[in-house]
């Protein structure tokens, strides 16, 4: 009997609440949000009445009466080496008429570059496969068995080192780039330094008293030669007799409570009040503790040695600034390692882990213990005797108020402007902001009027105190209030800076735009405009239908239960969102998101590295990489929280309150905040699978070209479990023929000196089963059948019966084709080797068989539903 699911994709989350609609003019309409069910019954709605690509096969009368079958195709992320690799598979498939039929168009990272470009060809050509062979190449007569270039073809292979298409000179572009946004990080990390420190200042500002706490000074306290509570650590120490009080007296409410009939023992209040209470004492402990850790640090300096001086803080910079190096370079392979040393010997394993584990936390530690070091060191330096003479003269000269009136004014103008019209960084400098309606143009005017009256206060206040607070009436606050200062003016700065606009993002979205030709010209194709194939919503529908995939970061969400830190994001021309953000029309989504065209979604599909990354980002090393801007993933708006026209004025506080480089550090990212944070599809799914099984298409064909060197899958043994838990669905496919011919040709390549050696012709695709449930709703009525589909499995690999050329790349580069995909500057000869390999990999996969009856009939199966000869309905 079929398994039965009840509901549909999510079935927590399927039925749910469909969204609210405002009218209001004055606050903005909030767009109806939609279920993933909603959604699916539209896009099969398209595909059902959607006429094929002009081609010989699709013109024949009697295949277009025959029964509908949805198909779809995946394009696997795996940067250039991907979008080479699928180049060829599209190129196969369309060689024997078979891309006409492909309904939906599923791509994640690298597979996107090359899918992206291939609907955006079509869009140009009104319909037309764009990489197939033009008039001078069809005259080579070069057959079935392989495909000459046309001149989009041409254009991908001359472009295939996207990331300098100009040379070596866009390597230094691209590192001032760098550069830009590691300032815009110092810039906040120095204004919380300079916070810190001037906090540390009001509360010890002079050397002596490092040796006596603060609560003493404040509480007014003698402190007798015998102390119980000690010169350091006071307020912990009260904190802590206050705890275990507290500990106490929670013990016997416990046990005079009657019965076990009130709340449980981990919801109960009190276990909430002590558990914040530890987090308040272990806060209060490390603030008590820098102020030992300063006292001794001055000793080292005063008493001289390698301590003297600046020479052991330049070290320990030194040190610390080349270990953020290596981890930005070296993180990878360290997990990489240990991910290995899982295939040794318990002991072996077990040391490699522990030395590649070490060597990562020591790494991972470098940028914290930096920042640290120069807080320190700016405190040092205002509690010794070289405090820089710039801080003394101007205070001298003009009086505290110029280093503190001012920036307070400037503080209260930053808070006052984002909160009537918006962020700073996105309003002030922005001119789209200034046009608008009558009410916007009224809260400029009102606010900017609030602003120049304070300055005026400010000045005014300036006018009259200044004579009377010069630096010898600070005394002992006088670098304190500098150092306060100087954080007000670094925090207003920080203000003008936005989530998105100096990450490398926008790097890596325009030399994807620039080398695969994702628009009409230099500008790419808005997402909506790909839904059909002219400029309006009454031309023929594009196909197919494309279906960029992502990861929404949910790792502090509630919705996380299973820990997979992420949920399946998508882009197609009709829809954007998830199961746990719902999903908005995309035309409505771009009215908001501006830059949202297929480029960008192109780049964060294909957001491998960033601050977090879904199920395979690492905590350890997520704040290194937000503080060194590693940031190729996008703050986007939240589809829940989409609202068009009218007053913006709450969403935009909102977003002023989105400490974004805080939230990345310490991944607390989640649905519910007005942003959301997406980055790699491969971050859930590296295969673009998952999205083919949630719309139950009948024929399924998957282009792998991951790294895998092992041959382990892992990626489709991933989306097969996501499937099952999920949806329900289960696969039979037989990977494991694919890993023992490989891995036999490899054993076999090793013992003698020979250009190859033939594996089964088999060991580059196999085919499979899929086995759809039967849906219900909550009545238990059947709302879909249950019902089986077909599976072709392609996999970047070699069995030795490939061209010759293919051959003599792999023995001189013995990784391939699996090579790192750290390595995105492909030569010719590169690009070309994959590309053929995905031909012939997908030419081999549609004919060739094991010579076991189940499979044959399997691929009887695949030729039937591909060629159109099958007379059976199998559909919903």
């Amino acid at each position: 009997m079929a398994d039965v699911v009840v509901g549909g994709a999510d079935p927590e989350n399927e039925d749910g609440p469909a969204g609210t609609v405002e009218t209001s003019q004055e606050t903005g309409r909030k767009v109806e949000t939609q279920n993933f069910n909603t959604v699916f019954t539209q896009e099969r709605q398209e595909v059902a009445g959607a006429p094929e690509i002009e081609t010989k096969a699709a013109s024949d009368a009697a295949d277009a009466a025959k029964p509908h079958r949805e198909t779809g195709l995946s394009l696997s992320g795996g940067g250039i080496r991907s979008a080479a690799f699928s180049l060829g598979v599209l190129q196969a498939l369309n060689a024997r008429d078979i891309f006409p039929r492909i309904d939906f168009l599923s791509t994640v990272s690298g597979g996107g570059y090359t899918g992206a470009a291939l609907i955006a060809g079509i869009k140009r050509r009104g319909g037309k496969f764009p990489f197939g062979m033009d008039d001078t190449t069809n005259r080579l007569g070069m057959g079935a068995n392989e495909i000459g270039d046309n001149a989009e073809v041409r254009e991908l292979r001359d472009k295939s080192r996207y990331l300098m298409p100009n040379g070596k000179f866009d390597l230094i572009v691209s590192l001032a780039i760098i550069l830009r946004g590691l300032a815009v990080n110092a810039v906040m990390i120095a204004a919380a330094i300079f916070f810190a420190a001037a906090v540390t200042l009001f509360f010890n500002p002079k050397a002596d008293l490092l040796g006596k706490s603060w609560v003493y000074s404040v509480l007014r306290w003698e402190v007798p030669d015998k102390a119980y509570l000690g010169t350091w650590f006071v307020l912990t120490k009260i904190l802590a007799a206050v705890l275990v009080l507290s500990l106490i007296l929670w013990a016997l409410v416990r046990s005079t409570a009657r019965g076990d009939s009130d709340h449980s023992d981990p919801g109960s209040k009190w276990a909430k009040f002590i558990a914040g209470f530890l987090l308040v004492l272990f806060a209060v402990f490390l603030c008590e503790l820098q102020a030992p850790l300063l006292a001794k640090l001055l000793e080292w300096r005063q008493s001289g040695g390698i301590f003297k001086g600046w020479f052991s803080f330049q070290t320990s910079v030194f040190a610390l600034v080349s270990g953020n190096v290596l981890l930005t370079f070296f993180w990878r392979k360290l997990v990489g390692y240990m991910q290995a040393a899982d295939k040794n010997g318990p002991w072996r394993a077990r040391f490699d882990k522990l030395v590649s584990g070490l060597v990562l936390v020591l790494l991972a530690a470098a940028l914290p213990l930096l920042i640290y070091v120069l807080y320190l060191w700016t405190v040092v330096l205002a509690l010794g005797s070289d405090v820089p003479a710039l801080f003394v003269i101007a205070q001298d000269l003009l009086g505290v108020v110029w280093f503190l009136l001012l920036p307070l004014w400037l503080l209260i103008s930053v808070a006052h402007w984002s909160a009537k019209i918006g962020p700073l960084g996105e309003t002030l400098l922005n001119s789209a902001w200034w046009r608008g309606g009558n009410a916007r143009q009224g809260e400029v005017l009102r606010s900017a009027a609030a602003i120049v009256f304070l300055l005026v206060l400010t000045l005014f206040l300036c006018w009259i105190l200044a004579p009377h607070m010069t630096a010898l009436k600070l005394g002992v606050y006088r670098i304190a209030t500098d150092y306060l200062a100087l954080f007000m003016v670094l925090f207003m700065v920080g203000s003008l800076f936005t989530e998105n606009a100096n990450s490398l993002h926008r790097l890596y979205r325009d030399r994807l735009n620039d080398a695969f030709n994702l628009g009409d010209g230099e500008k790419s194709y808005r997402l909506s405009e790909l839904a059909t194939l002219g400029d309006d919503e009454k031309s023929e529908p594009l196909r197919p239908q494309l279906i960029i995939n992502a990861a929404v970061n949910i790792q502090h969400s509630q919705r996380n239960k299973r820990a997979r830190d992420a949920d399946f994001f998508t882009f197609t021309p009709r829809h954007v969102g998830s199961d746990v953000t719902q999903y908005v029309p995309t035309e409505d989504y771009q009215k908001v998101e501006t830059s949202l065209d297929l480029a960008t979604a192109v780049a964060i599909s294909g957001a491998a590295v960033s601050s977090a990354m879904g199920r395979a980002g690492i905590a350890l090393v997520a704040p290194t990489l937000a503080l060194l801007n590693v940031r190729l993933a996008y703050w986007l708006r939240n589809p829940n929280r989409l609202v068009i026209g009218g007053d913006k004025r709450k969403v935009s506080m909102d977003d002023w309150k989105l400490p974004y480089l805080f939230f990345e550090m310490f991944k607390l990212l989640d649905e519910k905040r007005p942003k959301v944070y997406v980055s790699d599809g491969g971050h859930i799914d590296n295969l673009g699978l998952y999205q083919l099984l949630k719309r139950r298409c009948d024929l399924i064909i998957v282009s792998d070209a991951e790294a895998d060197p092992a041959m382990t899958f892992a990626s489709f043994v991933d989306v097969e479990r996501f499937a099952r838990i999920d949806l329900g669905i289960r696969m039979e496919v037989p990977v494991a023929s694919i890993r023992e011919a490989v891995l036999k040709r490899q054993a076999e390549l090793k013992k003698a000196d020979v250009l190859s050696y033939k594996a089964p012709a088999h060991g580059h695709a196999v085919i499979g089963q899929i086995f759809y449930p039967a849906l219900c709703d909550e009545k238990k009525e059947v709302i879909k059948p249950a019902k089986e589909g077909v599976l072709l499995y392609i996999k970047a690999s070699m069995t030795g019966d490939e061209s010759t050329y293919v051959l003599d790349y792999e023995k001189r580069y013995p990784r391939f084709p699996h090579e790192s995909t750290g390595d995105q500057f492909f030569s010719e000869e590169q690009f070309e080797a994959y590309r053929a390999l995905g031909f012939h990999a997908t030419t081999h996969g549609l004919k060739d068989t094991v010579g076991k009856p189940q499979y044959d009939s399997l691929r009887n199966k695949l030729q039937d539903m591909l060629t159109g000869d099958a007379r059976e309905q199998n559909a919903p």
